[in-house]
């Protein structure tokens, strides 16, 4: 089990690492929590759903710790 934390960017380097080798990775994304209540929307990410559908959660209230495998980096990285 690997469990990490840091910058988007490092993160989503670490995410390409891990594709071809089946090591369960939890990450504490590090977003702007602006209001720290799930109300402005400002630390949302993209995730795969339980059905493989693109949703978004709160970093604030549905994390910070997400599987690295369900995160979709085209949206989490928007800011690199």
């Amino acid at each position: 089990m690997i469990y990490a934390c840091g910058p988007a960017a490092m993160i989503r380097r670490l995410a390409v690492l891990l594709e071809d080798h089946p090591v369960p990775c939890q990450v504490s994304m590090e977003e702007r929590m602006a209001c720290g209540l799930g109300a402005c929307l400002g630390c949302a990410i993209a995730v795969r759903g339980q059905n493989g559908e693109r949703q978004y959660k709160r970093v604030c209230k549905d994390g910070p710790v997400f599987d690295i495998c369900d995160i979709l980096w085209d949206e989490a990285s928007k800011e690199e």
